[in-house]
This record gives C-alpha cells, sequence and structure tokens, in this order.
C-alpha cells in the first residue's frame, strides 16, 4: 500500500517523447530582428525546437543572425522544417536561354496537357497562355503606360532584366490596373527592356485554372528539387525538415478541372489514361475497392520513386493535408502534418467526425510503421479567440483519436501584432507561467499515451466516402455513449492477412486483438471480405451489420456467392424489426441491427469481452486503455460541453489504483472503487465535470495485495501502514455526523466507526465591491466582465478583497477556496504568498496552509485572452479578433471540510 502521495518525477520521464509540440509560422509574418529573438526565447523557454515554415518568410535572415548570435547555443537544437515550394521566377531565372520551352513543358496552361470531365469529350478548345507573351519596351521617357489586354487572364507579369552583372527577373504584377488593363512603370531615359507577360489558362466557360507544378514530371521536379535545397545552403542550416502541400501535388480542392494529367503520367502507370492520376485515384477510391487499392498502391509507389528524399522515412520529412483531402491519412506511409480547422472542430457535424475517423484509421497502422508520426496542426500558440480550457478539450479530443504531437500556427496577424506590441511596449507577456503549464500538460499528457500498446475492443470497418457514411457518424456517437473503444480500418487493409490476421476468438492486427468486427451500413462489399468475416465467424469471433446488410458485391460475378454467404452468417433482413442473430457451430455469432443500437443490450456478447466498460446515465465519454509489463494507464474524457457526468468503469482487471496530478507531476491513490465478481473485476466510480479528464495509472498486483476502503464519505481520503502494525486512514469531510468505514486487504478486515461533530457554514465572499487594479483603472468594482473596461493584455487584472476568518475555520479544518467561473485563467495569492495558479477549470484551491486568524487579503490575478488587444490595434485594417468577455465572474466561496484522522 502506498504511505504517501508519490512523487513520480523520477519514475516518469517525459523526455522519452522526443519534441510533441511544434510551431508553424506562415509565410506573411515580417518579424524584426528584436522579433525573432523573442519568438526564440519564448520557444526555448516551452522546450519547442521544431518550426514549419511555409514559403519563403520576409526578413527571414533575422532568425538565422538570432540562432547565431545565442551564446550559450541553447537554441542549436533548433529544427526548420521547410515548405517544399515551386517558385516560378527561380525557376525562369535559371532557364533565361529557353524561356518558351521551359514555360511550355512545366505549366498546366500547355497544350501538353489536356482534360476529359463529363461533357468535356474534346480537348481544350480557347486557352490563354500556350506561348508566353513577350513585349519589348522602347521608351526616352522616365515612365510607360502601356495597355494590355484581358487584364483579368493576367496570372503575372515580370520585367526581364538584360544587364550581365545582374540578369534576371523583376515582379512587377502590382503596377497593372486589373479593371482597366493599364500598366504603369517607372523606368530611366532611353531604356530597353522586355516584360514577359504570363496568363491563367480557361476552359470554356472563363472557369480558372490554378498553376501547379507538374510533380509526376521526374525531370521537372528534381530540377526544383535542386533549386530548393539550393536555397536553403546560403543560409548555413545544418539541420533542416521538408514538408510537401499534399494540395499542390494532388490538388483535389476547388473546381473539378484542377486535377491534371500529363503523358509522363500514362509513361509511369503503363496505361492509357483519357483522365487524370489524381481523378482516377479519388473516383475508385469511392467506388470500387480493389481498384482504389491498386491505385493507391501505384501512387504510393510513384511517391517513392519522384521524391528521393522519402525512399527511406525520415522524422524531419513530412505530407502536410487536412480533414478535406478525400484520402484517408494511412495510406500515406511517411510522416503526416495534418491540419485541423478549430472553428469547425464541434461534435456531430460531419467535420468532426471525418477528421476522428482519418485519425482512427491512420492509428490502426501506426504501431506497424514505428518511425511514423501524425502530428496535428490546430490552434494559435497564443491564446487568440480561444482559452487554454478550450483548446485543451480539443487537444484531448485529437490524441485520444491517434495523433501523436501537436503543432500551433504562429498566424498572422496575431503574430505580428503581439510582437509589435511587446517591442513597442518593453513589457514581457505575464502569460508565460501559463503557457509553461499548458506545455508541461501536454509534455505529460503526450507520454502517458504513448505508452506500452493501445487495447481496443471493437474494430470497426470503414465504409467507403459517400456511402454509409451516416450509419457510422451514429455508431461512432452511440460507442462514445457506451464507453467502448474502437478501432476503424479500411476494407483493403482488412483483406490484407499481412496487417489483418484470422485467429480463434478474434482478429489481429499489429499485436491487438479485437473479438468483435461492424459493418456499418455498407452495401457493395468485396466478396473477399464476406468471405474473411464469415471465417472469423466460423472461429468464434462476433460479427454486426448495422442499418442494413450488403447488397451487392463489387464484381458482378461474386453476387451469388455473396447472397450464399449473408444467409449463412445473417438472418434476413426481411420484416426485421429487431435485433437479429446467427449463432455459428463455434460459438461465433453474426448480428444484424436495422438501427443503431445501445451496444450493451443489443449485443450482449459484447459486454463479456470488454476490458473496459463505462456505464453512464447520461453523457458521451471516451478514454484509452494503455498497457505495459507492470501497469495500465487510462485515461478518460467527459465530452458533454455542460454538465458534469457521472461514470461507472468497468475494469476487467485489477490493481493498485492512482490519479495522476498533471499540476504536481505526482501519483496519488485513488479509493473510490469496489471489488467485482470473486475479485476479478474492478468497479471504479468517477465523476466528471464538462469537458474534464481523469488519468488512472493502475499497477498491475495481486488482488489478495490491495488494500480496499469501501462505504466511506471521506475526501482526500490517504492510508498509511504504521510501523508497528495497523493501520491509519485520513481525509476530510463537509458533513456532521456518525460514519462507518470498511477496509480490506486480503483476508485482514478493519472497521472504523467515527464521528465528524461539526459541520462549519460557506463563506460566501460578496460580489460587490473588490477592488480591481489594472494599468488603466483603479477602484472599487463588482464581479463580471472586465471587457469594456479594461482590455490588458500584457498588463493582467488583479482583483482584491479582505475577508475575516474566525478562529474556528482555522483549527482542523481544510479550507478549499471556489472560485467559481473565470475567464481566461488566474493566479491565487493570500496575504501576498502566491497559492497557485490553474489553467482550465475547476477553479478550487487548497488555501489551508495561506489563511490565518483574523483579516486575510485574497487577490486573484485574472489573465484575459490576446484577442481583445488586438481586436483594438488590428481591427481598424482587418476585422478578426472579436472582444471577449473576461474577468472573475464567481461565485466565490470558501469551503470548509473537518479534518479525519482513524487509527486501528
Amino acid at each position: 500500500m502506498v504511505d504517501a502521495i508519490n512523487s513520480a518525477k523520477e519514475i516518469y520521464n517525459f523526455s522519452e517523447i522526443q519534441n510533441p509540440l511544434s510551431v508553424f509560422i506562415e509565410s506573411r509574418n515580417h518579424v524584426s530582428d528584436t522579433g525573432w529573438k523573442s519568438l526564440l526565447e519564448l520557444l526555448k523557454k516551452l522546450q519547442i525546437s521544431e518550426i514549419f515554415i511555409q514559403g519563403q518568410l520576409s526578413n527571414e535572415h533575422a532568425i538565422y543572425k538570432a540562432l547565431r548570435e545565442r551564446k550559450d547555443r541553447s537554441l542549436d537544437q533548433i529544427k526548420l522544417i521547410y515548405q517544399f515550394n515551386f517558385n516560378l521566377q527561380t525557376y525562369l531565372n535559371d532557364n533565361r536561354s529557353a524561356l518558351q520551352s521551359s514555360l511550355l513543358s512545366l505549366l498546366y496552361s500547355t497544350r501538353q496537357y489536356h482534360f476529359q470531365l463529363k461533357s468535356w469529350d474534346e480537348k481544350i478548345k480557347k486557352i490563354y497562355g500556350w506561348s508566353p507573351e513577350i513585349l519589348t519596351i522602347n521608351t526616352d521617357k522616365k515612365s510607360v503606360l502601356k495597355n494590355l489586354d484581358d487584364p483579368a487572364s493576367i496570372h503575372c507579369i515580370l520585367k526581364i532584366i538584360n544587364s550581365n552583372e545582374n540578369p534576371g527577373f523583376e515582379d512587377v504584377t502590382e503596377y497593372l490596373n486589373r479593371k482597366t488593363g493599364w500598366l504603369r512603370l517607372a523606368t530611366e531615359k532611353n531604356s530597353n527592356f522586355r516584360l514577359l507577360i504570363i496568363r491563367s489558362a480557361k476552359i470554356l466557360d472563363d472557369d480558372t485554372i490554378h498553376y501547379f507544378m507538374n510533380y509526376f514530371n521526374k525531370e521537372h521536379l528534381q530540377a526544383a528539387q535542386k533549386h530548393f535545397i539550393k536555397s536553403l545552403l546560403p543560409k548555413g542550416i545544418q539541420e533542416y525538415g521538408v514538408y510537401y502541400d499534399l494540395e499542390n501535388i494532388l490538388p483535389f480542392k476547388g473546381l473539378p478541372h484542377w486535377i491534371f494529367s500529363s503523358a509522363e503520367i500514362e509513361k509511369e502507370l503503363g496505361t492509357e489514361l483519357s483522365i487524370s492520376f489524381a481523378s482516377m485515384i479519388l473516383n475508385n477510391y469511392k467506388t470500387t475497392w480493389h481498384f482504389s487499392k491498386s491505385m493507391t498502391d501505384l501512387r504510393n509507389r510513384l511517391l517513392d520513386e519522384l521524391f528521393p528524399m522519402l525512399d527511406s522515412v525520415s522524422d524531419l520529412v513530412f505530407y502536410k493535408t487536412d480533414t478535406d483531402f478525400p484520402l484517408p491519412l494511412c495510406l500515406f506511409r511517411q510522416n503526416l502534418y495534418f491540419e485541423v480547422d478549430e472553428n469547425k472542430f464541434i461534435r456531430c457535424i460531419p467535420y468532426y467526425w471525418n477528421t476522428i475517423i482519418k485519425l482512427r484509421l491512420n492509428n490502426g497502422l501506426t504501431e506497424k510503421i514505428e518511425n511514423r508520426k501524425v502530428t496535428v496542426l490546430i490552434h494559435d500558440l497564443y491564446n487568440t479567440r480561444y482559452s487554454f480550457a478550450e483548446k485543451k478539450f480539443h487537444i484531448d479530443q485529437l490524441l485520444l483519436s491517434g495523433a501523436h504531437k501537436i503543432s500551433f500556427r504562429i498566424g498572422y496577424p496575431a503574430f505580428e501584432g503581439i510582437l509589435q506590441l511587446a517591442d513597442k511596449t518593453g513589457i514581457k507577456d505575464p502569460n508565460t507561467p501559463g503557457y509553461l503549464a499548458w506545455f508541461g500538460y501536454l509534455r505529460q499528457l503526450s507520454f502517458f499515451l504513448n505508452q506500452g500498446k493501445e487495447i481496443c475492443e471493437i474494430l470497426i470497418i470503414n465504409p467507403p466516402p459517400e456511402a454509409g457514411r451516416d450509419t457510422l457518424y451514429k455508431t461512432l456517437g452511440q460507442l462514445n455513449r457506451a464507453g467502448i473503444s474502437y478501432l476503424l480500418i479500411d476494407i483493403d487493409q482488412f483483406e490484407d492477412d499481412r496487417i489483418c490476421q484470422i485467429q480463434d476468438r478474434f482478429i489481429r492486427i499489429n499485436n491487438r486483438d479485437f473479438p468483435a468486427a461492424l459493418l456499418p451500413g455498407i452495401e457493395a462489399v468485396p466478396l473477399a471480405t464476406i468471405k474473411k468475416l464469415y471465417d472469423f465467424m466460423k472461429k468464434g469471433g462476433i460479427t454486426a451489420v448495422l442499418s442494413h446488410l450488403p447488397k451487392t458485391a463489387d464484381k458482378p460475378d461474386d453476387q451469388n456467392a455473396l447472397i450464399r454467404l449473408k444467409k449463412r452468417m445473417w438472418l434476413d433482413e426481411a420484416g426485421a424489426s429487431t435485433t437479429m442473430y446467427r449463432m455459428g457451430q463455434s460459438g461465433g455469432v453474426g448480428y444484424y441491427i436495422p438501427h443503431i443500437p445501445d451496444f450493451n443490450i443489443s449485443i450482449p456478447e459484447i459486454s463479456s469481452i470488454l476490458s473496459i466498460k463505462i456505464v453512464s446515465k447520461a453523457g458521451y465519454i471516451i478514454h484509452s486503455l494503455r498497457e505495459t509489463e507492470d501497469r495500465y494507464y487510462l485515461f478518460v474524457l467527459n465530452l458533454n460541453n455542460e454538465s458534469t457526468g457521472k461514470f461507472e468503469i468497468i475494469c476487467s482487471f485489477t490493481g493498485e489504483i492512482f490519479t495522476w496530478n498533471f499540476n504536481s507531476e505526482t501519483e496519488e491513490p485513488y479509493f473510490d472503487w469496489d471489488f467485482i465478481e470473486q475479485k476479478e473485476k474492478t468497479k471504479i466510480y468517477l465523476e466528471l465535470a464538462a469537458q474534464s479528464n481523469c488519468l488512472f495509472i493502475i499497477k498491475k498486483t495481486d488482488a489478495s495485495q490491495l488494500m480496499h476502503i469501501g462505504n466511506y464519505d471521506l475526501n482526500g481520503i490517504t492510508a498509511f501502514h504504521k510501523a508497528k502494525g495497523g493501520l491509519r486512514i485520513s481525509g476530510w469531510q463537509r458533513e456532521a455526523g456518525k460514519f462507518r468505514l470498511k477496509a480490506m486487504k486480503g483476508d485482514e478486515k478493519f472497521i472504523f466507526n467515527y464521528e465528524v461533530k461539526t459541520k462549519l457554514p460557506m463563506l460566501n465572499i460578496s460580489p460587490k465591491n473588490w477592488f480591481l487594479e489594472s494599468k488603466s483603472f483603479k477602484g472599487n468594482i463588482d464581479l463580471g466582465d472586465q471587457s469594456e473596461i479594461n482590455r490588458a493584455i500584457f498588463e493582467s487584472i488583479v482583483y482584491h478583497k479582505l475577508i475575516m476568518i474566525e478562529k474556528e475555520y482555522t483549527t482542523g479544518m481544510r479550507l478549499v477556496l471556489d472560485l467559481g467561473e473565470v475567464k481566461h485563467w488566474c493566479q491565487v495569492y493570500l496575504n501576498d504568498q502566491f497559492a497557485g495558479q490553474a489553467i482550465y477549470p475547476p477553479w478550487k484551491f487548497d488555501i489551508t496552509d495561506f489563511i490565518r486568524e483574523g483579516e486575510n487579503k485574497l487577490s486573484i490575478r485574472i489573465f484575459a485572452n490576446l484577442s481583445n488587444q488586438l481586436a483594438d490595434e488590428l481591427n481598424s485594417i482587418q476585422m478578426v479578433y472579436p472582444i471577449l468577455e473576461y474577468g472573475l465572474f464567481g461565485p466565490v466561496t470558501i469551503i470548509p471540510y473537518s479534518m479525519v484522522e482513524i487509527n486501528a
């Protein structure tokens, strides 16, 4: 038994999770020298070493200057990861001698490329830019005025510089009036030069085609990579990474004719294609499973061949994509940089479910490819529109769903505005303690969610896009309500025996065993999939079809065989209104469930095979269970946005139970549990506030050696074995009365009777007449929103109140300060002594050691999000940031608990 709350800093080494955090800097940011110094110092404090850089940053030299000027060399480990970016101007500079042929072979606005989509049965009829327009200008004036036709179609205008000393191109597009077509340029007298005009291509109804580099032309790709690497060398970078934006490689978004085809691709594929390579992948992924698999394999092979840097998986090579990208993440074998829009990450809408689905699909293969990680890009590094609490709720869900690392944006204009304010005021951001606590939390959580192997119980076969999605969304929602963990797998991976093997009563995937498989609302299924499910059922597995039975095979010749197997596995759906099942000879069960079920009721066999089952009358909960040689790590999250949930967690194992305190980085013993079923299982009782979580650490121990305390009403209970034998239990109690407590260890039993004679009333601190101290205002105010009075960002605001504490509250009592509602985070001081801080609810603090009899000075320091000050600074130019409420809202109370100590 634990004799005290154990510090676990020596046991758990959080540095084992290498670089769980990174930042993403947008190319629009202009950063001053002092700004880069400030940023790098902040990243040093936050222990962030990876910086993703989009495009070409203005004043980029400043970051290298800041790195070189570090005397202690502490920033040498900073890793810069650049977007592989095709630069048209650089390309033309290097091919000045053959401009026309270079453009014709590179851009998608050339006759080399053609399109065919539905009614477009002919090649492009009308297209601008087949060959570049070159205008020769001779002038004896100080300026030139030229009217250009069709200005809306002009992509860019480059001035060709003929100087022998500095030949090249100057982009003069900004001097074009796109409404009138007039181009006005300042020149020198008697000057001669040429203008290169590149136009966007247009097809039929004037739909614009965007420029994309032909990544599937090996010659062009290698040239572009050469230029890209060459551009990094002058910067003196010793170690750099690369990320490839999939939207540039396989541009699926926008108009359908963005998709391209070329002779090079057709040659690589070895087939005659009349539609685009990318379009083939997408269209066939949506329809035919086996053809989808061959196309994705082919695409992976092409990418491996064309991208030499990706031949072997590197920690610093990434593909960047997002939720809207139509292909599943698990099809890519390299590291992924997955962007999530936090504004759309709202439970129960398709964007949310599609994000979760992609991460879950990826999670199924991660352990197969050990070095492959998924980094999720979400939220600003600085708190702008979202608070720590809101960020935490989003990121908890993403890490539970398969993300390994988190990346934060340093976005425009927030980044620019913050650095300008910092440079102008010379004041360091006082939010730094909050960011340190925030990133400390993320490091700890990343550590625990990467320990051992994950235990999932239910395997879900993923429907193809646009087929069975509503059924899948409802299924995942019900699994959350039932507290059941699951893994998603695509059909082609399910059919692959190298990934997925059928064993007695289990489907094994990467050393994880699944006793049940669900097929949610899929009408067209390959015969091989049904055969594998039938084999699983014959070997004792549980199969369930939701919504409707499969109707057609993906190949017409397999239709009769599919019908025969359906009859063997599931009862006919005709007239069925309740759960229908068929049992196999070996105990396997096949269910047909026409409605999305309560899984614990509709499929009773599931309850008996779960390692973890969570029972709740209201609310949704998700969890992750991981197992090592000597521990289980159980992380649970209440998905309810508004109300507290009470849960019963039934574990198929026993052990010594602790909870993890993220603030103090300590294990704390947890006693609110019971043995069930002859001490072979454990039932843990848990109450979780809305959007809050709990991490359990369960140490594997023989049940006979466990100390169990039941039927108790104490809070903060701890138990100690005394040196001379016996047991001492301590805790605190809110209610008065007589109580009985039972404790057992093996066959040894203890019964304690104790009495609490005093119940002191809670101290309600009035919301009126607090003294507010801020840079712009000092005086008495009432609790509530301060956003209009004090839009302070760098300067936090402090609420002061003198409170009187009677002697009876300071003797034998534990006092807990409850601040009620806080926006957005706070620090607490008693008599000018720091008593604690919190960056997310609950806003409760143990103030027992800081309070004294008589008069006490209570001070609450409140920190706002950066949104308000950025709104003041930037909204005159761009309405980006809203005014957010902030302040101490209360009600503020002090809750007294009677200290209890029991000896036996």
